[in-house]
């Protein structure tokens, strides 16, 4: 759990600084954002699609639910 939480946190802190020390000025970063946000949610939804086609979401979310408990 806690190289999760370091994980997440440093892609809060240092993965912003990236496109700032290209040159991308902070206003123009949604233009990396908003396809980094259109492709991830397009994979994600394909993939809970085929999953719900296959039968198999409903353990996979019971699954989900009880490691997010511990």
């Amino acid at each position: 759990m806690f190289a999760l939480h370091t994980t997440q946190s440093a892609l809060f802190v240092v993965v912003p600084q990236i496109p700032v020390s290209a040159g991308l000025p902070v206003a123009a970063h949604w233009k990396i954002d908003v396809p980094v946000i259109v492709l991830a949610f397009t994979l994600m939804m394909s993939t809970i699609i085929a999953a719900e086609q296959q039968g198999c979401m409903k353990g996979r979310l019971w699954c989900l639910g009880a490691s997010s408990l511990s």
